[in-house]
């Protein structure tokens, strides 16, 4: 008996011994969608960091993104520098397209010339070119000629490369300096094409020692042949990188001899079919198998630092856990080796991972008026991208109206719905509320009785000293938005009935979401806020709002919009302000209706459109956008298919932009806008932009 207890226990020892020399992840029990990984010390020079992040794409089916980004570090001793920086001006650089290329150029321009050996020069295109600036280590002659950029016309690139011979012509080429030009463009050359790709070749034959690095900016993710014909490299930019790409294309950077990111995917759930299943923004992508893993081994050699770049790799659920609750690891873990020039080579490795959860839930929330008890909805769970038929309970209340269900406004901003009833499942669980109207029981002369639902108004909001209702100061509110239900969340700091017959059916509530003192301001009524008939001065005096979110606004009843947004958002750093499909056919006053709106010393960026309105043919426009966006460092005025019919149309966009000067600019677009019946434009347009 003895011998074979000891029998037993050997057998054992071996196993034992086996399980202690494993590590084992315990089961995933929530849902991770983005990992960090960084080499040590980030933030110092030459370091880098990944955003690691995954998601469904469709039903069994998800993506991993990768975005590396990686910061400067300069070589010890670098030569210094002539920049001629090209910059595209055409007419498809509008907005904040052209507002970031002005801020990126001019922070490059501002670290480039802190070594005053350092000089630029600046070259302007469009249909034709101009030579903004020779070389020079101006500072601030240059910073004021890159504020002054106006877009137009077509896409030249001939003429702005004929006016970088016209410098080069008086260049005397020194052995210490590196010669540099950087071609920023955002269209395909549309003038004196294809006459740009011998001028091209005229330059490299009389300056060999130039070179010239094209700028591809928000022109999609492959390199666009006309680029490649004039530019000795080319890069990839959109707003989010440009000023990363026009860093590592000017400055004397240190390379990263290596830097190779070997992801393995977890084996056990996903699959990648092939390699055309890996997309990269830069370097080369192999995909392998090692030890019975797939590894997808990215090489990103001979990268400046300060470089970016991202990688998505498309990967399968394996068959089997289709039908199958869980959460599953998209990776096993991944190594990251790399190498700086003049440093020692080093190894990073992380287990980290998104984690995917493949079946969601579908909330209920009867959302019960005060005094009524309802049964909960039985709530549902359903797989990824599977489509889901909308519950049809009828609930009743005394005193209400049951209007139907819908859903949450957070989880529609990303919703495909197929039908009234149906909808695909997304990532994440969605909440669906019972929508309720409380309602009124008359009888009319011959004794039926009736139901009339009783939507609310908006309450007038005259005094400056409240918010609709609410004695508060307007100056703490940093934003408003409209939204069609009256459901208070959580989060909220206050809650008050804003109806003007206080009947509870319009709601206020503000929040502070992003903990910095300013509130966002939230008006709630189903179906739409209904504007109050005399909505004068109702949105002025908010001087620090910077988001105006007012489509969810019911104008159909409105009558008087006179002073409706007087002298507000003019304190604020920026702003955007833009509505839709107002019904403004009842308004007869919009005098003055945007007097001073968003007109700010401190704004660097403000925007304005205003769409699809039908005034009426005898409604006051009179000082209607007067001196809208004054003093604005770049202000982006909109109007589009927009009916004008009232006979005096005096002063209406009086002093738009008017306080111009070198670091203001205007984008003043009329679109389809029409004026049938007037017989007066006197200084309709006076002093706009600063031109009497």
């Amino acid at each position: 008996m003895k011998n074979k207890k000891v029998f037993i226990l050997l057998l054992l020892v071996p196993i034992i011994i086996f399980f202690i020399g494993k590590t084992f992840a315990l089961p995933y029990t929530e849902e991770i969608k983005s990992v960090e990984i960084q080499s040590e010390n980030y933030n110092e020079p030459g370091s880098w960091h990944i955003d690691k992040s995954a998601d469904w794409i469709e039903g069994g089916k998800a993506q991993i993104e990768f975005d590396v980004n990686t910061k400067y570090k300069e070589i010890s001793s670098p030569k210094n520098r002539d920049v001629i920086l090209v910059l595209d001006v055409s007419g498809s650089m509008t907005g904040d397209k052209i507002a970031r290329v002005k801020s990126d150029a001019k922070e490059l321009i501002d670290t480039l010339l802190m070594d005053t050996n350092n000089r630029v020069a600046l070259i302007f295109f469009e249909s034709t070119s101009q030579i903004i600036s020779p070389f020079t280590n101006n500072k601030n002659d240059l910073m004021n000629k890159i504020d002054i950029i106006n877009v137009s016309d077509s896409t030249n690139y001939n003429a702005a490369l004929l006016n970088v011979d016209e410098i080069m012509s008086e260049y005397e080429k020194v052995e210490d300096r590196d010669i540099i030009m950087l071609f920023l463009t955002d269209g395909f050359p549309n003038v004196e094409t294809p006459n740009q790709v011998a001028t091209y070749h005229m330059l490299k034959d009389k300056y060999p020692y130039m070179n010239i690095t094209g700028i591809q900016y928000e022109m999609g993710i492959d390199i666009v042949q006309e680029l490649i014909e004039i530019s000795d490299n080319q890069m990839i930019a959109d707003i989010e990188t440009l000023n990363n790409v026009l860093f590592e294309a000017a400055l004397s950077l240190k390379k990263y001899e290596e830097f190779v990111i070997s992801d393995y995917i977890n084996k056990d759930y996903f699959v990648v079919d092939s390699v055309d299943d890996i997309y990269v923004s830069r370097g080369s992508v192999e995909l392998v198998e090692e030890n019975g893993f797939q590894k997808v081994i990215w090489t990103l050699n001979d990268n400046l630092s300060g470089f970016s770049a991202k990688m998505k790799i498309n990967v399968r659920l394996k068959e089997e856990y289709h039908d199958t609750e869980g959460y599953y690891p998209t990776n096993d873990h991944e190594t990251i080796k790399y190498k700086l020039e003049d440093d020692d080579e080093k190894t990073v490795n992380s287990p980290s991972t998104p984690v995917l959860k493949y079946k969601y839930t579908v909330i209920y929330d009867s959302n019960a008026p005060d005094g009524c008890s309802l049964p909960d909805i039985a709530n549902e769970e359903h797989y990824v991208y599977q489509n889901v038929t909308k519950k049809n309970d009828v609930l009743s209340c005394p005193g209400y109206v049951f209007k139907g269900w819908d859903f949450d406004d957070n989880d529609k901003q990303d919703l495909v719905i197929v039908s009234d009833d149906i909808f695909i499942m997304p990532s994440h669980d969605v909440h669906i509320r019972a929508i309720w109207s409380s309602h009124i029981i008359s009888k009319s002369m011959d004794g039926t009785v009736k139901e009339r639902v009783d939507e609310g108004t908006l309450i007038h909001n005259s005094s400056p000293g409240t918010v609709f209702g609410k004695y508060m100061d307007r100056n703490s509110i940093e934003s408003i938005t409209a939204v069609n239900h009256s459901l208070v969340p959580d989060n909220a700091i206050d809650s008050w009935d804003a109806s003007e017959e206080q009947n509870g059916n319009v709601k206020a509530w503000y929040t502070d979401e992003d903990e910095n003192g300013l509130y966002e301001l939230y008006l709630g009524q189903y179906g739409g806020v209904q504007a109050n008939p005399n909505s004068s001065y109702d949105f002025g005096y908010f001087h620090y709002v910077k988001k105006w979110d007012l489509n969810k606004l019911k104008t159909d009843r409105v009558t008087d919009m006179s002073y409706m947004f007087y002298v507000s958002s003019g304190d604020a750093d920026s702003f955007e302000f833009v509505v839709t499909d107002w019904d403004v056919s009842n308004v007869t006053n919009f005098s003055s209706m945007f007097y001073f709106f968003g007109a700010s010393q401190d704004a660097d960026v403000g925007k304005f459109v205003v769409k699809n309105f039908d005034i009426a043919s005898d409604a006051n426009v009179y000082y209607m956008f007067r001196y809208a966006g004054d003093y604005i460092k770049n202000f982006e005025f909109t109007l589009e298919n927009v009916s004008i019919p009232s006979m005096n149309t005096a002063y209406m966009f009086e002093g738009i932009g008017g306080s111009a000067s070198a670091d203001t600019s205007l984008v003043f677009t009329l679109k389809n806008v029409s004026f049938p019946n007037a017989t007066s434009f006197n200084n309709i347009f006076w002093n706009v932009n600063g031109q009497n």
